[in-house]
């Protein structure tokens, strides 16, 4: 694993040095993000499909352990980012806020991680 690493990263270096992706400050952060993230070990991975169809339930199995909310209604509906920590921990970004909502209209169950909107 550690040779592919090290090859992409190669790899990576080169493409940012050509003179036409040099052109690109989009393209040049793009790539050296990337880089920055194989070094540190992260991938981001996407499921995506239709409601109720277990991406949630597949997602738990891959963890090995209930962390995100499964139930009869859809709950995992927005973008939900997992990421490894020492202690389990939940923490709620709202990038727009159209509308404040009453913190007592949710109720969050710890360790499982259960959000349950009342």
């Amino acid at each position: 694993m550690t040779q592919v690493i090290n090859l992409l990263d190669k790899t990576l270096s080169t493409v940012i040095d050509l003179p036409i992706t040099k052109q690109n400050t989009f393209l040049v952060k793009r790539l050296t993000n990337l880089k920055e993230r194989l070094k540190k070990n992260e991938f981001q991975l996407v499921v995506l499909g239709q409601f109720k169809r277990g991406k949630t339930t597949l997602i738990n199995a891959l963890l090995g352990k209930n962390v995100l909310p499964t139930a009869i209604v859809p709950l995992t509906s927005i973008i939900t980012i997992l990421k490894y920590g020492e202690k389990v921990n939940l923490t709620v970004v709202f990038l727009v806020v159209k509308k404040k909502l009453p913190f007592r209209n949710y109720l969050i169950i710890l360790p499982k991680l259960k959000i349950l909107k009342m």
